[in-house]
Formats: C-alpha cells, sequence, structure tokens
C-alpha cells in the first residue's frame, strides 16, 4: 500500500473522522496519569488529539508526510501544543531511536495494516519504545475478515485476540485487560477488542 499517495489523493476510507469510542471510553475510565504517548499510524489524529485533550504529551507518527502536516495543522487549530507529529517508517529500526521511551502506546488500525510478515518487528519495536512500567494499548481489529477478503488479504488484514498475544508473550507481555469493546462505530461494531498489556504483572 502507497499510504502516502492515499493521501494525497484523499482516498482515505479508513478515516472515521473521530477518536475510537473504546479510547474514550478508556480516557474517563483510566487512573492513570497522563505521561507521554506514542500513537504510531496516527493517520487524520483524531485519537491523537482525543489523547491530548486529557492532557497526554502526544506523539503521532505516520509514513506519509501529507498525512503529518494535516495532523499538525489541525493541531495548530486546536491549539494543543502537547501534540507533535513526525513522518517516518515504524518498521525502520533507525527511525525508532530516535523517538525515546513512552509511558504508553496506543495502537489501532495500525498492525492491521502492516503485512503479515512485519508483525514481529512491531511487537520488537513496541518492547524498545515502552518503559519498563509502561502499558500497551490495542484495539484490536479486525478481529474477523471483512469485505468479503481472506484472512491473508488487506489492508487491513484479519487480527485477533490470539494473534497479539502471540506475538507480545515471548516477549514478556501479559494481559492485564482483553475483552470485546462496549461501545464502537457502527460500520466496526463486533469487530473490536481493547487489550491493555504490561511486563508487568497484570
Amino acid at each position: 500500500m502507497d499510504w502516502e499517495t492515499k493521501w494525497l489523493a484523499e482516498q482515505t476510507p479508513w478515516d472515521t473522522g473521530v477518536p475510537a469510542p473504546a479510547l474514550c471510553d478508556w480516557l474517563q475510565a483510566t487512573r492513570r496519569k497522563p505521561q507521554r504517548v506514542l500513537v504510531p499510524g496516527a493517520g487524520g489524529g483524531h485519537d491523537a488529539f482525543a489523547l491530548a485533550k486529557a492532557g497526554w504529551q502526544v506523539t503521532a507518527l505516520d509514513i506519509s508526510p501529507t498525512a503529518v502536516e494535516q495532523l499538525l495543522a489541525q493541531a495548530r487549530k486546536m491549539e494543543l501544543d502537547n501534540l507533535q507529529a513526525h513522518a517516518g517508517d515504524f518498521l525502520d529500526p533507525g527511525f525508532i531511536t530516535t523517538l525515546g521511551e513512552f509511558e504508553a502506546i496506543w495502537d489501532y488500525t495500525f498492525l492491521c495494516a502492516l503485512p503479515l510478515a512485519s508483525r514481529p518487528v512491531w511487537a520488537e519495536h513496541m518492547t524498545q519504545l515502552l518503559a519498563a512500567d509502561g502499558e500497551l494499548l490495542t484495539l484490536i481489529f479486525p478481529i474477523k475478515a471483512v469485505g468479503g477478503r481472506r484472512d491473508d488479504e488487506g489492508p487491513p488484514y484479519r487480527l485477533t485476540p490470539q494473534d497479539v498475544q502471540a506475538l507480545l508473550a515471548p516477549l514478556g507481555f501479559a494481559a492485564a485487560e482483553l475483552r470485546p469493546v462496549a461501545r464502537s462505530l457502527p460500520s466496526r461494531a463486533g469487530l473490536e477488542w481493547f487489550g491493555r498489556w504490561s511486563r508487568n504483572s497484570p
């Protein structure tokens, strides 16, 4: 997938225009103090904006420079001075070493957009970027193939809670929370699970 071409052509059907309901619910319920959070594959930035409005120090990433330019322009309009964004390839180890560590990472529609062969690299880089006491938050989507696709067709590529667990468990992660979400957008109802992962005991 050439993501930059899609953004330039304004062919972004995955952009819902709003933050994920499950993220909004977590922000209301969490007792975790806002700290540094990474949002890879941030796209239009809706989830990044929600986190910034809740007081988090947000670093948004996207492989498309056009998406990042648009995200930053919108953040300036919202006067979100606690949000920064960078264009780069999350799978590039040289790029991620420039980012530092984060107390939280939010992944939604990022892992499912990666080719299946890249998933182990995703897991390794999450381990490197997450602080020792941090939490990896995953909104797992789609938990079954959609749009008439086979499991190996995408993006989005089918992604189950078991897939994510298989990637993270060998790296010392345990699920502190893993469940179907209470709220989704209508077009994604029944296709999302929320996962909260830590290298500490739940």
